[in-house]
Parts: structure tokens; sequence; C-alpha cells
């Protein structure tokens, strides 16, 4: 059964394989951030990243920001929400890390 709010369960759930499923690893990467798993969240979210090195997925880049920020890495945060503007120049969350 799923309930609300529960991002260990979602964790175990997107755990699963996915078969390279860019998405599934960017939705295991907000459940391992929320659940308080940052560090996790941070590699999970740095292998999607890498493994397209191209990506235009600015969401996948976003989340790689405020991993990096909740870890402590305000440098990498930054570079990580400039990437998602570059990508979506339009970017509310993306414009409002950023300070712009």
């Amino acid at each position: 059964r799923h309930r609300a709010n529960d991002f260990a369960g979602a964790v175990r759930c997107l755990e699963r394989p996915a078969g390279g499923d860019v998405k599934a690893a960017i939705y295991l990467s907000e459940s391992l951030l929320r659940a308080g798993d940052v560090a996790r969240a941070v590699a999970t979210l740095e292998r999607v990243i890498a493994s397209d090195p191209g990506s235009r997925i600015s969401f996948a880049h976003l989340l790689l920001g405020s991993a990096r920020q909740r870890a402590g890495d305000s440098k990498g945060a930054v570079v990580a929400y400039e990437t998602a503007l570059r990508i979506e120049p339009d970017n509310l969350a993306g414009l409002v890390n950023c300070g712009t």
C-alpha cells in the first residue's frame, strides 16, 4: 500500500531495475533527497547527468543543485542551477535559486 510522503517506500520501489530509465532515476533521486539521503541523491543525479552529457532535462540539474546545497556544496549548487538555466532560461526555480 502506498502512502503520501512515504519517501523511503518510494526509494524501495524506484530502486528496482528500471532499465536505464532516466526519469525513474530522477524520481529516485528526488525521493532519496526527501528521505534525507543527500549523498546518494547527489551521486545518483551525477550518474544520470554524466550518462547523457547533453542532458536537456533541466529538472535533473535543479534537483542536483538542491541536493548539493543541502550537502553544503554552495558552489556546486550554483553550477547546477546555472546549467538548468542554460537549458531553460525562464525556469523560475533556477532563477530564484541563482538569485537572479
